[in-house]
């Protein structure tokens, strides 16, 4: 479910957990990838990866860890463990 209170750029994820899709997207940027650029990455949709951008659906372990890979992040905490709170 989506909370009005969520900061602007992050998604609200079932059990709290946060996905700030403004960082994301800054670090896609920062790399010179694309959304379609990431979006073969992963192997999926343009529309899965807005669902899972907007939390309507969840990354999987392997897609983040591919994530983090390309991205080359030091881990993908920042970007997808950020818990809310209240």
């Amino acid at each position: 479910m989506y909370n009005k209170k969520c900061p602007k750029g992050h998604s609200i994820r079932k059990g709290g957990v946060v996905l700030n899709k403004a960082l994301l997207e800054y670090r896609m940027k920062e790399r010179g990838i694309s959304i379609a650029d990431m979006c073969k990455i992963l192997g999926i949709s343009r529309s899965a990866f807005y669902r899972k951008c907007s939390g309507k659906s969840e990354f999987t372990l392997k897609e983040i860890k591919k994530i983090v890979e390309v991205l080359n992040l030091d881990s993908p905490i920042d970007i997808f463990f950020t818990h809310k709170v209240s």
